[in-house]
């Protein structure tokens, strides 16, 4: 058998994904509320998040100061509070608009008077949103035919803000809760007068806020994504053992109600420091041409109101050729500084360790209406298997010897 050689083909995973919705909603400073909804039979359950907010409690002697009674009519300007509205901060590029978002307050009142609870709200006021580099400031009105708001003595008084009771002046045709919470960074400025309306000399007791932003997430937007998986590719380092070819094999069921579109994806050695970027991993069409525009994942279809939102996931499978007569070029990760000589494709994925993607995702589809509205429930995730099928040319006499 000396001297003789095989080339075994063989083909094994090297790396499955996950991802959930919750996966997706982790990072969020937020609770998370799961609802059944009453078409359902038990298996879904609708992802609403919500950020709760409770601000410092007034007391009446901060309220009226050095006086030893509460009079009607004596009003407390607030001071302005700011609020940073980066609730979707960890998207790097994207806006999701929310169809129903609302801010749920609740007005606890354990003194003996009542109030007026009123926002200074408007044109040129102290309610409206500003980018964090301050420009583009907005300002906003409450139409609520309840405001200002009654805070009855010794009880609490709830009310909404939403799409609405909630405009902007100055462009009436915008949703304004939904741009309020929308991911562009910006701060909500807020500025709040309380005006008593009963008298008393009972100066005890306090006056508090629990605000809390609900964010049902149904509505339509786009995003960018970039994750890192780790890997385990074939050990190419036994003797006499050399890879002719590899094909990566990417199967992919996305029950998310998005389209994904890989528009790049590398290979990264995070074993050394700083970490090497060995190879940018070439993507390809169904038909086996390259895409400049990188792998489309089209997203889970027949969600929609007259189908009380079920989705069928899409399948997705994209092969990539590597070569060992294709050399590419090793650089310092986040510069193109070279890392040693040239080498070839297999030998770059062989030397890595982790993939790093990044990653499109929208609401429509292809060519579709950008405004196409979409539900997210618990059990939507979005699965990628990898594997590889590959053939190796082994020296039988190298082996033995």
């Amino acid at each position: 058998m000396a001297g003789g050689s095989y080339r075994p083909t063989v083909a094994v995973p090297i790396a499955q994904v996950d991802v959930t919705m919750a996966e997706l909603l982790k990072s969020f400073e937020s609770d998370i509320i799961l609802t059944d909804e009453p078409s359902d039979t038990g298996t879904r359950e609708f992802l609403t998040l919500v950020f709760a907010d409770t601000l410092e409690p007034l007391t009446l002697p901060t309220i009226i100061g050095g006086a030893a009674a509460v009079i009607p009519g004596l009003k407390y300007s607030l001071p302005v509070e700011r609020v940073d509205l980066r609730i979707f901060g960890t998207l790097k590029d994207g806006s999701f608009n929310l169809t129903n978002p609302r801010v749920d307050f609740r007005l606890d009142n354990t003194t003996g008077v009542s109030y007026e609870m009123e926002f200074r709200d408007g044109l040129n006021n102290d309610f409206y949103t500003q980018k964090v580099d301050g420009t583009q400031t907005k300002y906003l009105e409450i139409t609520d035919a309840a405001h200002p708001y009654p805070i009855p003595a010794n009880d609490f008084y709830e009310f909404s803000l939403d799409n609405d009771n909630l405009v902007y002046p100055e462009s009436p045709g915008l949703k304004a809760m939904t741009t309020v919470v929308e991911p562009t960074p910006k701060y909500l400025y807020y500025g709040i007068d309380l005006t008593t309306t009963s008298s008393s000399t009972d100066l005890t007791g306090e006056v508090g806020v629990v605000a809390s932003v609900f964010l049902p997430l149904r509505g339509y937007g786009f995003s960018t994504r970039k994750d890192t998986f780790k890997y385990e590719f074939l050990n190419t380092d036994t003797a006499g053992a050399e890879l002719n070819f590899a094909e990566l094999r990417f199967n992919i069921t996305n029950g998310l109600p998005l389209t994904g579109e890989i528009f790049s994806a590398e290979v990264i050695d995070t074993t050394q420091t700083p970490w090497v970027k060995m190879m940018d991993i070439p993507l390809y069409n169904t038909d086996g041409t390259i895409d400049p525009r990188g792998v489309l994942i089209e997203g889970a279809t027949g969600g929609s109101a007259t189908n009380d939102w079920v989705y069928t996931p899409a399948i997705k499978t994209s092969d990539i050729i590597l070569s060992n007569d294709i050399m590419v070029q090793p650089v310092v990760y986040g510069t193109s500084t070279p890392v040693g000589l040239p080498i070839s494709q297999i030998a770059a994925m062989s030397g890595g360790n982790k993939m790093m993607v990044e990653v499109n995702l929208k609401t429509s589809k292809t060519n579709a209406d950008p405004n196409t509205e979409v539900k997210f429930y618990s059990d939507q995730s979005l699965n990628i298997k990898i594997g590889i099928r590959a053939q190796a040319n082994i020296d039988l006499g190298a082996e033995l010897n």
